[in-house]
C-alpha cells in the first residue's frame, strides 16, 4: 500500500510541477591512472553511454558503455543502491574485441524471461561484424558471458547498433545493417537466426530500437529510406503464407513535407495501448542552429480512409532541438529528451482533454553536470525517470541520472 501511494503521489507531482529534481547517480570515465582521480572505485570505467538503462526486481540498474573498460571495447555495468555511497557501480563484463568476443555495445541490455541479460555489439566476432551476447547470473553474484550469435557468417546483415526486444515465446529481435533479424531458442543453449525483413526500408533500420506488441507483432522506425527518403514507421506481422513467416508493412513515410517531419529518430516509439504510436523526427516548422528543430508526431489508424494518419503534436523551436525517443511516464504523459539546448533537455507533453498537448521543459542540462541525453528514458520502480547522457559530468564522459519531483 505504501508503494502504491508513493507512485500515485509521484505521478500527481510530476503532472503539477514541470520543473523537477535532477540527481546524478554515476559519473563515467573515472580512471585511477590520472593523479586527480586516484579515488576511483574502478581501474578502467566505461565511457559515453549511448543507450538507456533497465531495472531488475531489486531496484538495481543495468546498462552498457560502447567504449572504456580494461580493453577499451566497452562494458556492461550494474548500479546498486548503497546507503553509504548512494549508488555503487559493478562492472559485470568487459568486452575484449577478440574473434571470440564482442566489441562496442552501443545498444543497451534487456532482461530475458529467464533472468539473463541480452544485448548486441556492433563489432567483434570472427569477422568483426558484430555479435549478440548473453550474460548469465552465477551463484556467487558474478555473471558469465557467452556469444549466442556471430554476424560473421551472415553476409546480408552486420553491425547491430541498437538493443534487442523479446516476445512471449523467448524469441529475440533486433536491427542490423541490412535488415531485421530474429533469434529463436533451439535447445541445448543454441539459437537459430533468421532474417525476417531485408527489404529496402528494413535495411535502413539499424540503430533504431524495435518493439514487440503483446500480440507478438513488431514495430519500429527507420531514420532514412521510404519513397521520400525521410524514413518510415513500419510493422511486421506473422503470416503463414510468407517465405519467412513475416509480412512487412509501411505505416507511414516521412519526407514529403518537412513540416510533418523527416529523419525519424533512433529512439523507441511509444505505444499508448489504444492503437496509437508516438515518436520524434527532424524537420518541422522552425529552424534551430541552421537546422530544423524537429517534431513529436502521433500515428493513429483512420478507419474511414483505411490508412495511418499522422498528427504533429509539437514543433520544437528556440534552442531545443534534435528530439529522441519517447516514454510514457507514470502520470500518463509523454516524456522525452532533446540533444541540444545547448546541452540537452528532458521535456514533457501533457495530454489535454480536447486532444491537444501542452509542452514544458522538465530539466535543462548544463555541461558540467550532464550533456547530450541521447537514449530513451526509463520509468523506475519508484516512478522516477532514469536516463543517461553521452557527455558531461565530473569526468566529462557521461552520466546516469534520475529525475524526480521537487
Amino acid at each position: 500500500m505504501k508503494i502504491f501511494l508513493f507512485v500515485v503521489i509521484l505521478a500527481t507531482s510530476l503532472q503539477a510541477q514541470p520543473q523537477a529534481r535532477l540527481q546524478i547517480l554515476h559519473n563515467f570515465g573515472c580512471d585511477k591512472s590520472f593523479p586527480d582521480q586516484h579515488t576511483c572505485p574502478t581501474d578502467d570505467d566505461g565511457y559515453q553511454p549511448w543507450s538507456g538503462v533497465v531495472f531488475d526486481s531489486k531496484g538495481n540498474i543495468y546498462g552498457t558503455t560502447p567504449i572504456g573498460g580494461t580493453h577499451g571495447n566497452g562494458m556492461v555495468y550494474e548500479l546498486s543502491p548503497d546507503i553509504y555511497a548512494g549508488w555503487k557501480e559493478t562492472i559485470l563484463y568487459e568486452f575484449t574485441g577478440t574473434p571470440l568476443d564482442g566489441a562496442w555495445p552501443y545498444g543497451g541490455v534487456i532482461f530475458g524471461r529467464n533472468g539473463h541479460l541480452y544485448g548486441t555489439t556492433e563489432r567483434g566476432g570472427k569477422k568483426f561484424a558484430g555479435t549478440v551476447y548473453e550474460l548469465i547470473p552465477e551463484g556467487n553474484g558474478g555473471w558469465h558471458a557467452r556469444i549466442i550469435y556471430d554476424f560473421s557468417g551472415n553476409e546480408s546483415m552486420y553491425g547491430p547498433r541498437a538493443g534487442l526486444a523479446q516476445d512471449g515465446s523467448g524469441n529475440l529481435y533486433g536491427t542490423a545493417d541490412g535488415g531485421i533479424f530474429e533469434l529463436s531458442p533451439a535447445g541445448n543453449d543454441t539459437w537459430t537466426e533468421r532474417n525476417i525483413c531485408t527489404e529496402t526500408d528494413c535495411a535502413q533500420a539499424n540503430g533504431a530500437q524495435i518493439a514487440v506488441t503483446p500480440a507478438g507483432d513488431l514495430f519500429g522506425a527507420t531514420p532514412y529510406g521510404g519513397p521520400y527518403g525521410g524514413g518510415t514507421v513500419y510493422a511486421l506481422k506473422r503470416v503463414k503464407n510468407s517465405s519467412n513467416g513475416w509480412r512487412h508493412y509501411v505505416l507511414h513515410s516521412f519526407g514529403l513535407d518537412w513540416d510533418y517531419g523527416e529523419g525519424v529518430s533512433n529512439g523507441a516509439l511509444a505505444y499508448d495501448g489504444k492503437g496509437n504510436l508516438y515518436g520524434t523526427a527532424g524537420g518541422g516548422k522552425y529552424l534551430c542552429n541552421n537546422d530544423y528543430c524537429g517534431i513529436v508526431f502521433k500515428l493513429s489508424w483512420d478507419g474511414l480512409h483505411h490508412r495511418w494518419k499522422e498528427t504533429v503534436i509539437h514543433n520544437f523551436q528556440g534552442n531545443s532541438s534534435q528530439p529522441n525517443g519517447l516514454t510514457f511516464g507514470p502520470d500518463g504523459n509523454l516524456y522525452g529528451t532533446t540533444v541540444f539546448s545547448p546541452s540537452g533537455t528532458v521535456f514533457r507533453l501533457l495530454a489535454n482533454k480536447d486532444g491537444t498537448w501542452t509542452y514544458s521543459v522538465v530539466v535543462t542540462f548544463v555541461y558540467q553536470e550532464a550533456d547530450t541525453p541521447y537514449a530513451n528514458l526509463t520509468v523506475g520502480p519508484d516512478g522516477s525517470l532514469y536516463g543517461t547522457t553521452i557527455f558531461g559530468g565530473q569526468y566529462f564522459n557521461g552520466v546516469v541520472f534520475e529525475i524526480s519531483p521537487q
